[in-house]
């Protein structure tokens, strides 16, 4: 006879565990109605400012704690351990996806030709990775401009088929994976800790590698870090100002 538990781990534990994970995820408060002040636009100045990355990962999680705190759903600055806010993680790596890939269609319809609406998809793309490393408490250490000159290199040195918009977003996805291999999301598993397996010092790196990875796809659509700014930017004031009208966007 086959020994499945030897062939697939102890199955009862793995059913207990995703159990477990199904109870958690279902213990959030329900949903608020904000006051205009809680969902209002941050004060930022449009300008490009010196800590670019920064802002804009603060203005990023000031939108996801007020969706998570209007919709009754986790947020960033949650004090859920970090199993729980890796599967977060995991979920907006889906819409990161979802994001690039409506960017090569969106490419593919342009016949491959640069246009600014290949780049709105990319800032679409770029809200969600956000939220991944926010979920996880990674924020980025180093600068805009840090990332984009070390992207620029890796660009150059790309072959013509590393640097297609297709193979760029492969890479992005694998160094995701690296980070998340190294960090309790399994719901199928039962962990001793949920700790990553490796130092956060490790971890900062493969974040500064993700980072390197997703702003090449901003230079395949040559974009400069002013211009990642500035889109940004817009979007984010119009993610707010869709939230003040009840999620609806404006026409």
């Amino acid at each position: 006879m086959i020994d499945t538990n030897s062939m697939y781990g102890n199955v009862q534990e793995e059913q207990d565990s995703f159990v477990q994970l199904q109870k958690q995820l279902k213990q959030k408060v329900e949903g608020q109605k904000l006051t205009a002040e809680e969902i209002k636009i941050p004060d930022v100045d449009e300008n490009y400012p010196t800590n670019a990355l920064q802002v804009m990962f603060d203005m990023q999680e000031s939108l996801q704690n007020m969706l998570g705190k209007k919709r009754g759903t986790l947020t960033p600055d949650s004090k859920e351990n970090l199993f729980i806010k890796s599967g977060m993680s995991i979920y907006h790596l889906g819409s990161v996806v979802t994001e690039l890939f409506e960017l090569d269609e969106q490419m593919q319809k342009d016949n491959y030709e640069i246009t600014d609406l290949s780049r709105f998809e990319l800032t679409d793309a770029v809200h969600f990775l956000m939220n991944t490393l926010l979920y996880i408490n990674l924020k980025p250490r180093q600068t805009l401009e840090f990332y984009y000159d070390k992207a620029v290199e890796d660009y150059k040195t790309g072959t013509v088929g590393e640097t297609s918009i297709k193979y760029l977003i492969g890479d992005y996805i694998i160094a995701f994976g690296q980070i998340m291999q190294q960090l309790p999301y399994k719901a199928w598993k039962t962990y001793e800790s949920f700790e990553p397996k490796v130092p956060y010092t490790v971890l900062y790196d493969m974040v500064d590698t993700l980072m390197i990875k997703f702003i090449k796809l901003y230079v395949a659509l040559g974009m400069k870090p002013e211009d990642i700014w500035k889109f940004y930017y817009e979007k984010n004031r119009e993610n707010f100002k869709r939230q003040q009208k009840n999620g609806r966007y404006e026409k």
